[in-house]
């Protein structure tokens, strides 16, 4: 660490890179297998007050899985805007995913017409969006999941 400088108190890396070995097990439970952590993001427009599914996320059978997202809304005039951060705890075993009790979602709009909601459909978690009529809105949502299968 003598050749280390501290700058902005952060030490950088080393200008020499170390080969790197990863341990031959994972340091996770032995009933977990591929523990998945992924982010999902895109974005829709939508136009009128229908129900729109702005992302999917497919829960592997036999899972489980804490499921966040952030959501932004903005009317492309720029009069407008909305945020929603969504948390949901879901499983899934060999049939269809179901939520873990009712998601938690923190509101901060402008317009109380707008709606964000998650919910579980098939195999997959989704985060819907409703508009307002005759509103131009672009949404764009960023999808964080945390999920572990297990092996029976």
């Amino acid at each position: 660490m003598a050749n280390m400088v501290r700058w902005k108190g952060i030490i950088p890396p080393p200008r020499r890179l170390r080969k790197w070995t990863y341990p031959t097990s994972p340091a996770v439970p032995t009933s977990l297998a591929d523990l998945d952590n992924i982010t999902y993001s895109g974005g829709i427009q939508t136009t009128d007050d229908t129900t729109t599914t702005a992302l999917l996320f497919s829960l592997p059978a036999n899972s489980a899985g804490l499921v966040e997202a952030t959501v932004f809304a903005r009317q492309t005039d720029g009069s407008e805007t909305a945020g929603y951060l969504l948390s949901g705890l879901c499983r899934r075993g060999y049939g269809d995913c179901e939520m873990v009790g009712d998601p938690l979602i923190f509101t901060q709009e402008e317009d109380e017409a707008w709606v964000v909601t998650m919910d579980a459909e098939g195999a997959f978690i989704r985060i819907r969006v409703t508009g307002e009529i005759g509103t131009t809105i672009e949404w764009y949502t960023i999808m964080r999941t945390s999920s572990g299968k297990w092996s029976v």
